[in-house]
């Protein structure tokens, strides 16, 4: 099965016949495509408005970061061998 062309699919008695079979499948499905674009009117989100973006490469410079995050896997890896 090929998980982007779902309508992709075989079944053979060998690996290499399914391969081959799938190959063809797709593409075949791919040249029988059309890729468009398609205009969404609204709002679009601005790079600001995500909050992840906000704070990316806050801790960039920080000489402690890196210790940081081995404590907080070291604690993970407590906190796991006593709760399995």
């Amino acid at each position: 099965m090929v998980p982007l062309l779902l309508s992709c699919s075989a079944q053979e008695r060998t690996r290499e016949e399914v391969l081959q079979n799938v190959r063809m499948a797709s593409a075949e499905t791919l040249a029988n495509m059309e890729v468009i674009t398609v205009e969404v009117n609204g709002a679009s989100p601005s790079a600001t408005s995500n909050p992840w973006l906000e704070t990316a490469g806050m801790f960039q410079n920080d000489p402690l970061f890196d210790d940081m995050l081995a404590e907080v896997a070291a604690y993970r890896r407590a906190w796991n061998d006593q709760h399995p």
